[in-house]
């Protein structure tokens, strides 16, 4: 099928990105069974990839001092209409591209830590300044009672409980949760899973930001529950300087996506 191919770029305040690359590949009949090319957005954000043959077409956009996002990476199919993701060109609508402009990035403590919670309920103190070791110094408190047999059986009843006792956690879903709320925070958490729910499940992931001591420091955490394990997954960033920005200086660590 003929494939052309017409899209824009913007930042998220919805203004024009230049020269964002645009890297375009398409099924065909060539040896490797797909073909690509690269070009770049105008200064209005406009770009195209016409003249070309094949099944479909995946774009991804990207630029120097922004964040993609993931849901950016997008496919489209020429041939099968009646699947969802069927594109009709129409260079009056071009598909729109967001791209997140990088922020002032600050000096995150971030780490991975996975504390041993006994399986009787006893809560241990993990320290978030301290290297994510466990000590009566610690900002963030996990309690659990999970199960103990070698060989658990498919379901089986279990609890835990995630609390902050000079502060709260509040939850969240963002791709980019760079700049922590001031208001809304939990001061604990508490799941309980019996054998007999019908949402029953072994593990529980979250993320929160988290808020903790006075004057107030923030960070956010991703927290992974096993109720066959005795052990807590915890990911974390916390800005030591109290500030409520969350994105961190390096690529790669738990600070940035």
């Amino acid at each position: 099928m003929p494939i052309n191919f017409y899209g824009r770029t913007v930042d998220e305040n919805e203004q024009p990105v230049f020269a964002a690359k645009i890297h375009a590949q398409w099924s065909d009949f060539s040896a490797n069974g797909a073909s690509s090319e690269d070009t770049l957005s105008d200064p209005e954000g406009y770009f195209s990839i016409t003249g070309k043959t094949g099944r479909g077409i995946t774009i991804r956009v990207m630029k120097e001092g922004y964040y993609t996002p993931k849901q950016q990476r997008m496919s489209f199919d020429y041939a099968a209409f009646w699947e969802a993701n069927y594109y009709q060109p129409d260079p009056a609508h071009p598909v729109t591209f967001h791209l997140r402009t990088k922020g002032r990035p600050e000096p995150l403590i971030s780490g991975e830590t996975t504390p041993l919670v006994p399986a009787d309920g006893t809560p241990v103190l993990v320290d978030l300044l301290g290297g994510g070791r466990v000590s009566p110094n610690g900002q963030i408190e996990f309690a659990a009672v999970t199960n103990t047999e070698k060989y658990p059986p498919g379901q089986f009843d279990w609890h835990a409980s995630i609390t902050v006792p000079d502060g709260g956690l509040l939850e969240h879903n963002l791709e980019f949760p760079f700049e922590a709320p001031a208001q809304g925070y939990s001061p604990q958490v508490i799941f309980e899973m019996p054998a007999d729910a019908l949402d029953w499940r072994r593990s529980i992931e979250k993320t929160y930001f988290i808020r903790f001591g006075n004057p107030p420091k923030y960070g956010r955490l991703q927290v992974r529950l096993n109720g066959a394990s005795q052990k807590v997954l915890l990911h974390y960033a916390v800005n030591p300087t109290g500030s409520r920005n969350l994105e961190g200086h390096a690529e790669g660590e738990f600070a940035t996506p």
